[in-house]
């Protein structure tokens, strides 16, 4: 009866692969069609599963032995003693009601992660002990409206049963649910791998070949995007097919359009040189999951499929690396968290399979825990022997250790020298710089951007993202904050923030990297078109001391209006630390203040001048996004504004030694 439901379970999918009705397809279906008569041919080689079987028992054996088996044991034990979460259809609703986004997606996550872990533990155990709860939540999972969030749905459409499209979730889930179920199938009962396989194939597959095959269909856009979206949904369409396509060439056709959307669409999305615009957290995500797309698809092809090899893998793979201020600090640029950190284990695989030598991340990634889930235990568990290098390792890749010039993206991260044991100075000032421009993924208008970075704290920082909303990816995102250029230290031209779009874009006047400084001049005058600019340039000076001597970080805002146009400008830092005003010369055209945090200080001189005159500046203070619930995150922001036809507004900051401020 297992092989007649698994029977059944193929031909239903043989159905729609061959009734789908021809249209506009989204790629060339010839050449995907040949291509998947290649992949076919070697999946039918290799023709192993992702992961092992339950009746493997070695395997899974030495996985229960872990401390994380351990732990994945004890939390399937909760499970059998608490009732499956609901999500009722208020609270999945509640986005299209006011937005919220959070309410529902904590509950699915709840409801989805209860099925990994019974599943999991079953494996790992094999005693039939959870088997009865797994059974129950995949039925309750099946009989769930719509496996997509509501910020994804298309008006509901999925939730109401008159529309069905795939998303970020739904895609993890078909292919981890499809994965899990091809290693149960010997224990599962023959009515739920059928109603489980129906399910995949429903909400994951159909979809994904009626959009492809047809084009223009509803909520399928991130197949031809190049955001995150595109890996992290092809990753989990390609498991899908892998896991429960009986057909060989219906799973090597999903996983040559998986092949070609995530190489031609998604790796155009960074710059030539690896700049991901999205953000250290993003890279994470949707590199990431590039990453697993890459060795999923790699190991069943025995290297048919190569995404290794793809352009830009290279360049984007070191972004983790070249990206770092210094151990353990990165830039908050673009929807991130403060705390967004490149993950080691994809650094270290990365440098095995493309032979990058990064040594260091090579022998962490593996001693890491590893979370129980689908991709991670493929790609960093269940591990053939030999894993090595995939592509041609003859290029090299300058490391600089001053610095890092994203020169396409318009970014510059500026290091402190280096000690004799390759620690970096914890005397100076370390820094990023950002032009770009206002289109980017995930985008905060903030071009001419910049962060300080002395000891553990951020001086002045980009604030990173809010708490997601319905606001927050609609026309109204840029009435945030922290997503508009207030929140960001960049100018304000009479009382005007940036522009959105492309049109707002950092042009570079003048660059120069030297060992003993950098710097950087952009022009920001199109983020301001209708303030009566003539010029608006900053000028970035990144100084290098002798190591044990502090450094100093200029910054500085030269501005003219149109003649009989002259108006305010306001230069202002956006920071969490705590501001403090020393001195201020009685024109009001230097100010000395620190900014410090915890056991770190940063002292600040602010001056204004005109025409070589002293410039009469104002300081004020704010707090960013103060009546936002959405942003968690409540940066202050020091202004310093002036009023006349043009001038200069510069900031200098210096690290103040630890024993001054443990005077203060």
């Amino acid at each position: 009866m297992k092989r007649l439901c698994l029977l059944l379970s193929v031909l239903a999918a043989t159905v729609v692969w061959t009734t789908l009705s021809a249209g506009e397809p989204l790629c060339d279906l010839a050449a995907i069609d040949q291509r998947a008569g290649e992949i076919a041919a070697a999946l039918e080689r290799c023709d192993t599963p992702l992961i092992p079987p339950i009746t493997e028992r070695g395997s899974w054996e030495a996985l229960r032995a872990t401390k994380q088996g351990e732990r994945e044991i004890k939390e399937a034990q909760k499970c059998l003693e608490g009732p499956i979460t609901d999500c009722p259809e208020d609270v999945y609703k509640e986005y299209f009601v006011n937005g919220n986004r959070s309410n529902a997606q904590g509950l699915l996550t709840i409801r989805r992660q209860r099925i990994y872990t019974l599943a999991f533990a079953e494996l790992l155990e094999a005693k039939g002990r959870f088997l009865p709860a797994l059974e129950e939540a995949l039925r309750d999972m099946c009989a769930y409206p719509s496996w997509v969030l509501p910020a994804h749905d298309p008006q509901g459409k999925v939730f109401d049963g008159t529309h069905t499209s795939a998303d970020l979730a739904s895609t993890e889930m078909g292919g981890s649910f499809a994965v899990l179920r091809q290693a149960l199938l010997p224990v599962l009962s023959e009515e739920t791998s059928a109603l489980w396989a129906g399910e995949i194939q429903r909400r994951v597959l159909d979809p994904y070949e009626k959009a492809v095959r047809e084009g223009g269909f509803q909520g399928m856009w991130w197949i031809t995007t190049d955001n995150n979206w595109n890996a992290v949904c092809h990753c989990g369409t390609a498991m899908a097919a892998l896991a429960l396509c009986g057909d060989l060439r219906q799973r090597a056709w999903f996983l040559a359009c998986a092949e070609h959307f995530a190489t031609e669409r998604f790796m155009s999305g960074f710059t030539p040189d690896g700049y991901c615009s999205e953000g250290i957290g993003y890279w994470n995500y949707g590199f990431g999951e590039f990453a697993f797309l890459a060795e999923i698809a790699y190991r069943v092809t025995g290297g048919e499929v190569n995404l290794y090899r793809a352009d830009r893998v290279r360049s984007t793979a070191l972004f983790g690396v070249r990206s770092m201020l210094k151990p353990g600090f990165f830039p908050s640029i673009a929807d991130c968290a403060l705390t967004a950190r490149p993950d080691r284990r994809l650094i270290g695989l990365m440098s095995v399979r493309l032979g990058l030598g990064l040594s260091q991340y090579e022998e962490d990634y593996l001693a890491r825990p590893i979370p129980f889930s689908v991709k991670p235990l493929v790609t960093y568990y269940f591990q053939p022997e030999g894993l090595g290098a995939v592509v041609d390792t003859a290029a090299e890749d300058r490391d600089d250790p001053l610095r890092a010039d994203f020169a396409d993206a318009g970014v510059l991260i500026c290091r402190a020298p280096q000690d004799a044991s390759g620690n970096c100075d914890p005397c100076q000032l370390c820094a990023f710089f950002k032009g770009g421009n206002n289109n980017e993924f995930h985008n905060h208008n903030d071009i001419g951007v910049y962060g300080i970075l002395f000891g553990e704290n951020y001086m002045v920082v980009d604030p990173g993202g809010e708490v997601y909303t319905k606001r927050t990816f609609s026309p109204r995102r840029y009435e945030g904050e922290l997503l508009n250029s207030y929140g960001h230290s960049v100018p304000r031209v009479n009382g005007t923030l940036q522009i959105s779009g492309k049109e707002a874009r950092a042009e570079v006047l003048e660059k120069s990297l030297t060992p003993q400084a950098d710097t950087l001049t952009l022009d920001l005058a199109s983020a301001y078109p209708e303030q009566g600019l003539q010029t608006l340039n900053r000028t970035y000076l990144f100084t290098r001391a002798d190591i044990g001597s502090p450094n100093e970080v200029t910054v500085t805002d030269r501005f003219a209006f149109q003649p009989e146009k002259a108006g305010t400008f306001e230069s202002p830092l956006v920071t969490f630390a705590q501001w403090t005003t020393k001195t201020v010369s009685e024109d009001k055209s230097v100010y000395v203040g620190t900014l410090s945090k915890g056991n770190d200080a940063v002292e600040v001189t602010v001056k204004g001048t005109a025409g070589g005159q002293p410039l009469s500046l104002e300081l004020s203070q704010a707090t960013v996004a103060k009546d936002d619930p959405s942003s968690p995150n409540k940066p202050q922001r020091i202004a310093f504004t002036a009023q006349c036809a043009g001038g200069e507004i510069e900031f200098v900051f210096r690290p103040v030694p630890a024993q001054e401020t443990e005077k203060e």
